[in-house]
């Protein structure tokens, strides 16, 4: 066996040495990230409000709000889908998606209520008050493989501080289409 090893060492050594490198960095990278807090407060943002700005989700007072302004008079589809707004809690790594009023017809409609969230306050600056940041990514997958099998665009949701990102998990395999950030809310 002792011959075995100084006859391959450099061998041994060439194969061992980029894995102890792979684990050493991802041991620094796990490590790192449990070190910074978890976050106290929820993230409140909605997707597929970006049909040509007919469609308005704003906070106000503490609530959610939704506005429609149908800039078309011939009631193209296209204008009439409702965004979704969701809540993500990531101590409870729960989803929840608010129900955003129905239209009762397609004329202009405006302040309609999502949400009142009482006496929490809802903190509309990108960054909360634990130091997280909301970040939407629409990248292209640019592997010959990833074109073929997967598709071309990915879209992520997450919130981030420092060197931990938590990925916003998707529900029922929804994508996250023109993600904007509405605000955070502070669990009790």
């Amino acid at each position: 066996m002792k011959e075995f090893f100084k006859e391959n060492g450099v061998l041994i050594a060439g194969l061992s040495l980029p894995l102890i490198m792979a684990l050493l960095f991802a041991a620094i990278q796990f490590f790192s990230s449990i070190t910074v807090a978890t976050p106290n407060h929820s993230v409140i943002f909605t997707t597929g409000n970006n049909y040509n700005n007919a469609h308005k989700v704003y906070v106000e007072d503490n609530r959610v709000l939704y506005s429609f302004q149908n800039p078309n008079s011939n009631q193209n589809s296209y204008y009439l889908r409702t965004p979704k707004v969701f809540v993500y809690n990531a101590n409870t790594n729960e989803l929840t998606e608010l129900n955003v009023p129905v239209l009762k017809d397609n004329t202009n409609q405006s302040d309609l209520l999502i949400k009142d969230f009482g006496t929490q306050e809802i903190f509309t600056s990108l960054t909360s008050p634990d130091g997280y940041t909301f970040e939407y990514e629409r990248y292209r997958n640019r592997s010959f493989m990833s074109e073929i099998f997967v598709g071309g665009y990915k879209n992520s949701v997450s919130i981030k501080k420092g060197s931990r990102s938590i990925s916003i998990p998707q529900e029922n395999n929804y994508r996250y289409y023109d993600a904007k950030f509405l605000g955070w809310v502070r669990e009790d």
